[in-house]
């Protein structure tokens, strides 16, 4: 496995209450790999961006199940997710 720093950024699922302000709308998503402020419209970039249309399963499955995997083979190996 590659020794390297991954970024990847999930777009918060909004639930009913959350979904009717609009503040909480101010993230769209304009690539696998590109997220843009829709205010500002600054364009940032990460190793992966996910919608909220993307499961918590879908994101481990694509993005840190062969950490874990390689951790569990015994080398050294971090995950941190935030939020």
């Amino acid at each position: 496995m590659e020794s390297k720093i991954n970024v990847s950024v999930r777009v918060k699922p909004l639930n009913d209450k959350e979904s009717l302000m609009e503040k909480n709308h101010m993230w769209s998503v304009v690539s696998d790999t590109t997220l843009m402020n829709k205010r500002t419209k600054e364009v940032y970039t990460f190793d992966n961006v996910f919608g909220p249309d993307i499961s918590t399963q879908e994101i481990f499955e694509s993005t840190c199940k062969e950490i874990v995997r390689a951790a569990m083979d015994g080398i050294n190996q971090t995950v941190f997710a935030y939020g």
